[in-house]
């Protein structure tokens, strides 16, 4: 089957986006040239959110950080035979970090550790 090809750019073009907005990266592998392909649409979103295999993982992370986010949360870990195999990274907008305490917990509290704030994951 033919199927026309575009970038993420291309298509969102056309788009009239009400921030704000989060997009979601998931498509098996074309990852890498997604995010090429839609470096201005990703750098106007809010949240980004991508699928990375483990020997992704870095690459991706600096991919998405040169657009101007920061890694917030990583959920969806995926394993394989009790080994990690893929994680979805969800990035916030540098821009929102920053106008937005609650993105700065360390800041917010004065760098004081509320204990009881704190938790773990096992």
């Amino acid at each position: 089957v033919e199927t026309e090809v575009i970038s993420l750019d291309e298509w969102g073009s056309g788009l009239s986006l009400s921030e704000p907005y989060l997009i979601k990266i998931d498509v098996d592998g074309l990852e890498d040239r997604i995010i090429q392909g839609g470096k201005k649409l990703l750098a106007s979103a809010d949240v980004v959110m991508v699928e990375a295999a483990l020997e992704k993982l870095s690459m991706r992370v600096a991919a998405i950080e040169r657009l101007g986010f920061k890694l917030f949360d990583l959920v969806g870990n995926g394993y394989y035979c009790n080994q990690l195999q893929q994680v979805d990274l969800i990035f916030i907008s540098s821009r929102l970090s920053v106008e937005n305490l609650n993105f700065q917990p360390w800041k917010k509290h004065g760098g004081a550790i509320l204990w009881e704030e704190w938790m773990q994951y096992e």
